[in-house]
């Protein structure tokens, strides 16, 4: 199970502790995990994650 960890000195997130988080509805329940991520090129942002149901 991955879990959402950073570096306490930078903003920065390793992909490998996103891929395979677990997803959930508003509610709580569990719907799902993240198997990867859309970034754009230009900006370097995440635009959307695929997760997989």
């Amino acid at each position: 199970m991955a879990t959402a960890t950073a570096h306490p000195k930078f903003n920065l997130i390793s992909s490998e502790h996103v891929v395979g988080a677990k997803v959930y509805d508003p509610s709580g329940k569990e719907i799902g995990e993240i198997d990867h991520l859309m970034i754009d090129k230009i900006s370097g942002q995440a635009r959307y994650a695929v997760v997989n149901v």
